[in-house]
């Protein structure tokens, strides 16, 4: 079942059966395989900034790294468990942890990962540490 809300005409929501919607550009998905109840929501961004303060910011589940203009990045969500990153900005792109946390197998603190175009990542947290630990 297709259905949905509107503006003059325009789809401000889009409901596919009972599970999943896209609304302002995030798609969500709940009552997965298994009835297990899980959720989802993927959005898309545009990696900016070279370093970790001007990373775009990542909000949801899944994002998708659609643009970016060269050596440019994004931010991982402190308040999220995991994320799944997928790159299709045409270039690699850098992931930065959340201010004073690692990603595995970086040199420090507050690098980043590189994620090459057409390429896939799920980033796990680990909150127990004193420092936590993004696990790839």
């Amino acid at each position: 079942m297709l259905g949905g809300t509107s503006v003059n005409g325009v789809a401000t929501t889009i409901a596919v059966g009972s599970n999943l919607t896209l609304s302002g550009g995030v798609l969500s998905a709940s009552g997965g395989g298994g009835g297990g109840g899980s959720a989802f929501t993927v959005e898309q961004v545009t990696a900016t900034g070279s370093t970790q303060a001007g990373a775009a910011a990542m909000a949801q589940d899944v994002t998708i790294v659609s643009a970016q203009s060269g050596g440019n990045g994004v931010v991982l969500s402190a308040s999220m468990v995991w994320q799944d990153i997928r790159n299709r900005s045409g270039s690699a792109i850098y992931i930065y942890p959340p201010s004073g946390e690692q990603i595995e197998g970086t040199s420090g603190v507050n690098m980043p990962v590189t994620l090459p175009n057409n390429s896939n990542v799920i980033i796990v947290r680990d909150a127990v540490p004193a420092t936590p630990v993004w696990y790839t």
